[in-house]
């Protein structure tokens, strides 16, 4: 993959043969509570500063998902959500990203991504879906081919430390990629939220039909809308293991279930 100017080099992934999780790269989010904001780590540097800065922004006329660099000083995505549309739209250093509701009531949103494609390429299909445990809530993405490439894991019960971003493979390692799958990530987590505590977002999962004249066309939410369909028919879904680490945080609430 082309390095874009915008993005730092990416550094060489370290793999094991003896390890499944051969290469994989780990965040934490943590939440602040004096700042209600979420300093996301990686997990390898647990004591270094944060290597970004999440925010929600859901008092708001348009609601907004913020993901920030490290220091804050810099906006790297801004997501944004509506009160009945249950689409949302990215703009990631300034590439117009939208997800795009492929089913009403489950969550299956899918999106053109230009960090997964070929270099010179045109951009790739990735799907976001989730299932649900007993203790965590999980955000799945998939590439093109429907293989796992990313775990977004919320813990029900934490406080503070709240969620964990795994990103598969080497891929991890290379910033454009892991920018793309956590704004995108972030956002979806933030939409499904503002989702379930507003009665207007009903109405418009009702109405929801098909994509708009955006990046996303009405053949891709068929496509995959019936992918979902054959997966749930068969019974046959398989999410990608969580990550080694346990979640960690005080009893509580940090996640309303789905």
């Amino acid at each position: 993959m082309a390095q874009d100017s915008a993005y730092p080099p990416a550094a060489p992934a370290t793999a094991s043969p003896q390890t499944t999780n051969q290469g994989n790269r780990t965040f934490l989010f943590e939440f602040q509570w004096k700042n209600f904001k979420t300093l996301v780590k990686d997990m390898a540097t647990p004591n270094a500063p944060p290597n970004y800065i999440a925010d929600f922004k859901f008092f708001a006329l348009r609601p907004k998902v913020y993901l920030k660099s490290g220091d804050g000083k810099t906006t790297l995505s801004t997501g944004t959500l509506y009160n009945v549309h249950i689409n949302s739209d990215i703009v990631l250093r300034g590439q117009n990203i939208k997800l795009e509701a492929a089913r009403r009531l489950k969550t299956h949103y899918i999106y053109k991504s230009s960090a997964f494609a070929q270099s010179g390429e045109k951009p790739v299909m990735m799907t976001w879906n989730t299932t649900c445990t007993a203790r965590e809530w999980h955000f799945n993405l998939l590439d093109e081919n429907q293989i796992a490439v990313a775990r977004y894991s919320v813990d029900w019960y934490a406080l503070k430390k709240f969620a964990k971003l795994e990103i598969i493979g080497p891929r991890g390692y290379d910033e454009k990629v892991v920018e793309e799958v956590m704004a995108t990530a972030f956002t979806l987590y933030g939409c499904m939220l503002f989702r379930m505590n507003n009665i207007f977002a009903l109405f418009g999962s009702a109405f929801h039909k098909k994509a708009g004249k955006g990046e996303v066309d009405s053949g891709d939410l068929k496509k995959a809308a019936e992918e979902d369909y054959e997966d749930a028919r068969k019974q046959d879904v398989k999410p990608v293991s969580p990550p080694r680490d346990s979640m960690q945080g005080a009893p509580g609430s940090a996640a309303v279930k789905q």
